[in-house]
């Protein structure tokens, strides 16, 4: 009967830790890319994140990094575009990972987000062209629409 009461408080635990981690997915995943100088000026910059790829599938930014933390969970991740462009071809335009992380950990945690590309696509659309070259931080991608 013990044997049977612990197996069942360790399933009921590991179904708690997988439904976590897949709220915690669920909130790094398709946030809007957000255009505004301000912003971009103003924004936390934590010293210690390293982008580690890009990667565009359809309107989605899915960026890799990774930080100095705890456990990741209370940082919070935008993805600002400081709002003008290098007149070439394609078009370049400058955005910034912003990572807002008060943990005062020394592991290396990796994290994985998603942002929504349509901001960039309907502020950039009008220069008749449909790609944009992303940069952020030392790395950069195409963004074909």
């Amino acid at each position: 009967m013990k044997r049977v009461a612990i197996l069942l408080s360790l399933v009921a635990f590991l179904g708690v830790s997988c439904e976590k981690r897949e709220q915690d997915n669920q909130e790094n995943w398709n946030k809007d890319v957000i255009i505004s100088a301000e912003k971009y000026e103003n924004a936390p910059n934590d010293p210690h994140m390293r982008i580690l790829n890009l990667e565009i599938e359809g309107d989605s930014l899915k960026i890799k990094f990774n930080s100095s933390g705890c456990s990741g969970s209370t940082w919070v991740v935008k993805l600002i575009g400081l709002g003008n462009y290098d007149k070439s071809y394609p078009p370049q335009t400058t955005l910034r990972l912003s990572l807002d992380n008060k943990e005062m950990c020394e592991a290396l945690i990796y994290k994985e987000v998603s942002f929504n590309l349509e901001p960039v696509k309907k502020y950039f659309n009008h220069h008749g062209t449909n790609k944009i070259y992303l940069n952020i931080s030392d790395k950069g991608v195409l963004y074909e629409y």
